[in-house]
């Protein structure tokens, strides 16, 4: 349950960011869409600064108004409610421009009907970051779905470690 979630990363002394920041996470990854819209409201709430990066060594150092502002359009995008996930997605991509915020935002124009544009964004995402799956995928599909659900890590993955 998110409450028991909740008690356990405030048991281990998380800060109230981080506590709401995991259960956004985890109620995106179990689809509970108007949950994580709820904890998202909650998030934007501890937040004075919009472009206070409160985590710089975390796995995704984003200012906290472009994690709003993203996880908002991408919930959004996930509803099929893809007008209000465009303004969600400029917004993010607006406070900070990156490939994931790009990705979704292209999405976004592709399906309110301008294609061009959203091929552009996904131009752009893949000339950020190369080897984006999502973007490469949207870029030759007629119809682009590929939603970056989560923002992409800007660290090492384990997985990258060896290398």
């Amino acid at each position: 349950a998110y409450a028991d979630v909740r008690h356990r990363l405030e048991r281990t002394g998380a800060s109230p960011r981080v506590t709401v920041w995991s259960l956004v996470s985890l109620a995106i990854f179990r689809e509970e869409f108007d949950v994580a819209f709820a904890f998202l409201d909650e998030a934007a709430h501890l937040i004075d600064n919009p472009f206070l990066v409160d985590e710089p060594d975390g796995p995704c150092p984003m200012p906290e108004g472009w994690r709003v502002a993203f996880y908002r359009g991408t919930l959004h995008a996930q509803r099929g409610e893809f007008a209000q996930a465009r303004d969600a997605l400029d917004a993010a991509h607006a406070i900070s421009a990156e490939p994931d915020s790009a990705n979704n935002l292209g999405i976004a124009l592709a399906q309110c009907g301008d294609p061009p544009s959203g091929r552009t964004c996904f131009a752009l995402a893949l000339a950020m970051r190369p080897e984006y799956l999502d973007a490469r995928l949207n870029l030759e599909s007629e119809s682009p779905n590929r939603i970056t659900t989560h923002p992409l890590r800007r660290l090492r993955a384990r997985a990258d470690y060896a290398a």
